[in-house]
Formats: C-alpha cells, structure tokens, sequence
C-alpha cells in the first residue's frame, strides 16, 4: 500500500488523461500567510506606553520598531506621570533601560536627542 507523504504535492491523474498537482489547500495557505506576517509584526512593532493629563488618560501608541526586538510593549524608563525624570538622576539600570528604549523607539543613542523627540510627541 502506498502512504502518501502531507508535504509532497499531490498528483491526481483526470479523466482525460491530463495530471493535476496540489500544491496546498486553503487552510495552509492561510497558515502559510498568517505565520509569517505576525512574526514580523511581532518583531517590528511595538506599542509605547503613554500616559496624559487627566483628560487624555493613558494607553498605547503603536510604532514601527527601528531595529526588530522581541519585546512588543514597551514604557520610557523616564517618565513617571506626567514627568520626565532627568537623566542624570536615573540609576543605572534605568538609564540602560532608556537608552535602549531610544534606540529602538526612536532609532538614537543620543540621549538629548531622544528626550526631545520624546517630548515633542507628547498630547
């Protein structure tokens, strides 16, 4: 007995005489197209926790990461509240933290650079 094999194409023999081959059915195309669509989105899109004024709120700001991470959520190590702590005074791993949030938020290791960005897409 032959035993087909689920990733070869299958070949079927019609009636005229002509040979048929599928390739894939709908179900694994749609996997084929969904797989690697949210694996890049995973990787290149991120979502910046903000937080506004009273009236604003808070939520999330989605972005287009400037180089792929894992990490999809992401929140200024400088920012508490409505203020943005000076870099100078964040402890060290804040301030690792921070740069590597400028980096990947804003595509930056400049620090003033970033706080000004940062300050200038404020609501």
């Amino acid at each position: 007995m032959h035993q087909e094999h689920p990733w070869l194409p299958k070949v079927t023999a019609e009636k005229d005489g002509s040979l048929t081959m599928r390739v894939c059915s709908n179900h694994e195309k749609i996997i084929l197209v969904a797989v690697p669509l949210v694996l890049v989105t995973w990787l290149f899109v991120g979502l910046d926790r903000y937080v506004g004024d009273h009236e604003v709120g808070s939520g999330w700001d989605p972005f287009i990461k400037h180089k792929p991470t894992t990490t999809m959520f992401y929140k200024n190590p400088a920012q508490f509240g409505l203020d943005m702590e000076p870099f100078k005074s964040l402890d060290e791993d804040d301030k690792k933290n921070l740069i590597e949030y400028c980096r990947v938020r804003y595509g930056t290791d400049d620090i003033k650079r970033c706080y000004e960005l940062f300050l200038a897409g404020r609501v």
